[in-house]
């Protein structure tokens, strides 16, 4: 395209000045143009190879080939970046939920160890209190036991004795010894709902306990068996498959003097030392 300009600027410039080019500088002019027009036949020939058009088809080809082709990995990265968003936006919602659900369990085991500790509070409390009851209903027995032990000395000594003051100091005994029995009641009444209560909640945490365990223990027998595959695993069906599955285990029976044949196999979780017996042997190097 540039050529075809150059020459076209070439004829034009002959054009205008044809009358006024001294005799030197048209034969100059008329020399350009020529090597311009050679070039232009040469490119035209080339043009013209039936070699060369297939050569620029192939590269066209293949350069609108690479072209789909990096559009194609475009549009599949771009796939995998928008799946990967996605995954990162479930995991995310899924780890907050969890988060969440963590949180919530911290809050209410803090709150039911709360409540525990407030409960253990109050039952000593309960407890301190009926021990002074007791104490305070023992004292007036006692008073009593005086009292009537003092009347009998005087009786016995041929002194006077009121019955209005015996009387009087019974009705004060009387009722003072009644309101603590009364309140001892009271505080058995309350000491059995606060230990219900503990029992309940320590019942519960037992069970959340065991719930918790039992889920895990889920959880790993699906990662080393799979989903559905433990009971299939540990109970076999029939005989034949007992049998099966026991000879399977026996084609990895080795001869005792084989290398390493009575060792536990490295990554296993052995016990902490000291060990018993039956493990000790195998922990030997």
């Amino acid at each position: 395209t540039s050529m075809m300009k150059e020459f076209e600027r070439l004829l034009n410039i002959l054009q205008v000045f044809k009358k006024t080019l001294s005799e030197e500088d048209w034969s100059r002019r008329c020399k350009e143009i020529k090597i311009k027009e050679e070039e232009i036949v040469k490119l035209l020939n080339k043009y013209e190879n039936p070699e060369y058009f297939l050569a620029v088809q192939r590269a066209v080809k293949k350069c609108v080939k690479k072209r789909l082709y990096r559009k194609r990995k475009k549009g599949e990265w771009q796939d995998i970046k928008k799946v990967s968003k996605a995954f990162r936006e479930r995991e995310h919602r899924r780890i907050d939920l969890w988060l969440d659900k963590m949180k919530e369990q911290v809050e209410k085991t803090r709150r039911e160890e709360g409540v525990r500790m407030e409960a253990d509070l109050v039952l000593s409390e309960v407890t301190a209190k009926k021990t002074e009851a007791k104490r305070f209903i023992n004292l007036f027995n006692t008073l009593i036991k005086l009292r009537s032990a003092r009347v009998q000395q005087l009786k016995s000594s041929g002194n006077f004795v009121s019955q209005s003051e015996i009387k009087s100091f019974t009705q004060v005994i009387d009722k003072l010894k009644k309101l603590w029995i009364d309140q001892l009641k009271e505080y058995n009444i309350e000491e059995q709902g606060l230990r219900v209560m503990l029992n309940d909640a320590e019942v519960e945490r037992v069970n959340v306990e065991a719930k918790v365990t039992k889920q895990i223990h889920k959880k790993w027998n699906e990662l080393f068996f799979g989903v559905g595959a433990n009971k299939q695993f540990i109970w076999p069906n029939s005989l034949e498959e007992l049998i099966a599955v026991r000879y399977e285990w026996d084609r990895f029976i080795v001869a005792d003097n084989t290398c390493l044949s009575s060792k536990i196999p490295v990554g296993w979780i052995v016990p902490s030392k000291p060990s018993n017996s039956e493990w000790s042997k195998y922990l030997q190097k």
